[in-house]
């Protein structure tokens, strides 16, 4: 009599463990049919809203470069890598723009060039140098880390002087919010070329 009161027992114990199961099974299936399978996993980088920079849709542009040329957006913008030396012997700037890239900022700031930009008429780039202090000053003040872009400056300056003009005239391009990608440093690019075309020097 014992023997079948226990094996009734561990019976109905196995029914119940079996119906525990099968209720938890049902719930996750039930989940899932509720939650479609290809649904997209939620990432807020990915979704924030994309910002679409403005390409330069202007003229052809013919820069010379003393450095490596930077990669752009823009086919119709020609680059020619350029020497110190070189801009010393021309009587005449055959560009529309001068770049002085990151590698040749320092050998830029040297004194013996300060005149060379302050009295061109063809706009002098500084590219990732956040003043114009180095490369204008008269107290021989070279450029170093100090002078470098950092959030809160601009990133690319540029000088030039107008014929029969003695006012200096100063150009200055940030970086969107301040970071510094790829996408931010194109699309000041196009900014300053833009600028080169209106100002048609």
């Amino acid at each position: 009599m014992l023997k079948r009161l226990l094996i009734l027992c561990i019976t109905i114990g196995f029914a119940l463990i079996g119906c525990d199961n099968d209720s938890t099974i049902s719930i996750v299936r039930n989940q899932m049919k509720d939650k479609p399978e290809n649904t997209p996993v939620t990432n807020r980088l990915d979704n924030s809203n994309a910002v679409e920079f403005e390409l330069y849709n202007g003229k052809a542009l013919r820069i010379g470069v003393i450095g490596n040329p930077p990669e752009v957006r823009e086919g119709q913008v020609e680059f020619e890598e350029i020497t110190f030396d070189g801009l010393i012997k021309w009587k005449k700037n055959p560009y529309d723009a001068i770049f002085v890239m990151p590698e040749n900022l320092t050998e830029a700031s040297e004194s013996q060039y300060s005149n060379l930009y302050l009295r061109s008429t063809v706009p002098y780039f500084f590219i990732s140098a956040r003043s114009l202090i180095p490369f204008t000053s008269s107290e021989n003040i070279e450029y170093s880390d100090t002078w470098h872009w950092e959030p809160g400056f601009t990133y690319t300056n540029g000088v030039y002087n107008q014929t029969n003009e003695e006012k200096l005239n100063r150009l200055g391009f940030g970086l969107y919010n301040d970071e510094k990608t790829d996408a931010h440093i194109n699309a000041m690019y196009s900014l300053v070329f833009k600028k080169i075309e209106e100002l048609d020097l």
